[in-house]
């Protein structure tokens, strides 16, 4: 009983997971992602010693809908890269990441390796490093698709993130809506008083 009764604290704390089935198991650290720092998942799981990857999905140019257009500050139609991967740490899935890219700004951006190493350095090269964001976390279930992608169950807690990317010129450089595993996810904020705040409608649409 009582040997029960201390698995039960460590669970209720985090620490264990019971498995239904299988029995109860040591937790895996949760990665934190900070949301006052644009550093990237590459740099975060980096600056918490696991290495990162990523499996590359898609990569196509495609005309912009209106919808991606209105984000970007495009006209509909115009070229977009739309950039598809599965980012892992230490080998574990940790988010499907979908973004948009104006052709324009970071032209050759497909040819590059997106599968080792961060796009944000990579847009440098084009003189379009993202140097500012506005973000949108919203939780979510995932659905059929992104279950088999990191190797959850249907309906399990996500968080869903919705970013625009701006350079050093506030040009919007990426518009991407991404995935995280909440089982593997913690995100940290640090916040000061605002009086007076009102809604963000950046992301309505």
């Amino acid at each position: 009983m009582t040997l029960r009764q201390g698995l039960t604290r460590l669970v209720d704390r985090g620490l264990l997971e019971r498995q239904r089935g299988r029995g109860t198991f040591v937790r895996e650290p949760k990665v934190v992602h900070s949301l006052s720092h644009l550093t990237g998942l590459h740099g975060e799981l980096l600056s918490q010693g696991i290495t990162p990857t990523a499996r590359l999905l898609t990569r196509a140019e495609i005309p912009a809908s209106q919808a991606v257009a209105d984000l970007l500050e495009i006209t509909e139609g115009d070229a977009v890269y739309w950039i598809t991967r599965l980012r892992l740490g230490a080998g574990v899935p940790i988010a499907h990441e979908t973004s948009y890219f104006p052709a324009s700004l970071v032209p050759g951006l497909l040819e590059e390796n997106l599968e080792t190493g961060s796009i944000y350095e990579l847009m440098g090269q084009f003189a379009a490093r993202p140097v500012g964001a506005r973000q949108s976390l919203e939780p979510v279930v995932a659905r059929s698709e992104e279950a088999v992608l990191l190797d959850i169950a249907p309906g399990s807690p996500v968080m869903l993130i919705e970013r625009i990317a701006r350079d050093a010129q506030d040009r919007a450089v990426e518009y991407a809506k991404d995935i995280y595993r909440g089982d593997r996810s913690r995100f940290l904020a640090e916040l000061t008083y605002k009086q007076n705040g009102g809604a963000d409608e950046s992301f309505r649409h």
